[in-house]
């Protein structure tokens, strides 16, 4: 079974679906935010400023499929970029909530979670 360490960072985020899923996601962004970075997802090893114009940085922002087969780190790289562009320009990561992609990244860590969870009732069966 994957690490606690793990788990617990995935299941920080995910547990924000719901309210993205809702629309109420604006009015918890401040606290999104603040988890993200308390749970690592903000890291300070991903040059956000360059990956953000590789090819796969544009592909998983632009295509929801690629987004729903991404990796954890996948999303730490799209997480940091989002959150800190936001510092350079105020407003961004609201148009991230409004075009459905923070709520993509979600869906994609509690899929994670329920892959890990299926894995994991496997190898005890």
């Amino acid at each position: 079974m994957k690490n606690q360490a793990e788990l617990k960072q995935l299941k920080a985020i995910a547990d924000f679906l719901p309210d993205f899923k809702d629309g109420k996601g604006l009015a918890r962004l401040d606290q999104f935010v603040q988890t993200a970075y308390a749970n690592n997802w903000v890291r300070s090893d991903i040059n956000w400023t360059e990956w953000q114009q590789t090819p796969e940085a544009e592909k998983l922002r632009d295509d929801p499929i690629a987004l729903a087969h991404s990796s954890r780190h996948d999303l730490a790289c799209l997480l940091t970029t989002l959150i800190r562009q936001e510092r350079f320009c105020e407003g961004s990561l609201e148009s991230d909530f409004a075009s459905g992609l923070l709520t993509g990244i979600l869906q994609r860590a509690a899929s994670i979670l329920d892959e890990i969870a299926r894995e994991h009732e496997t190898e005890n069966a």
